[in-house]
């Protein structure tokens, strides 16, 4: 019921914000908006997959620096 209540303002924020923007600029500020969301939603298909090899990568180095240097030589088997 709470989420109901917050989609339901958010759609009425949106809209208010819509036809603010329409008034204002005309479509010219529409235009702007939607350039603007399409150029985050295409970046983040290309960014995300980078971010995700590097994240790979670091988290592989991390695991060898944890064998080869921290249980090797500070915690060493008894």
């Amino acid at each position: 019921m709470l989420f109901n209540k917050i989609s339901a303002k958010f759609e009425v924020a949106k809209f208010t914000v819509i036809e603010k923007i329409k008034e204002e600029r005309g479509d010219a500020g529409i235009g702007f908006f939607l350039t603007i969301a399409a150029s985050l939603i295409i970046s983040a298909f290309v960014f995300i997959p980078g971010v995700r090899s590097f994240a790979n990568g670091i988290v592989a180095s991390l695991g060898t620096w944890w064998t080869n240097d921290i249980q090797t030589k500070i915690f060493p088997a008894a």
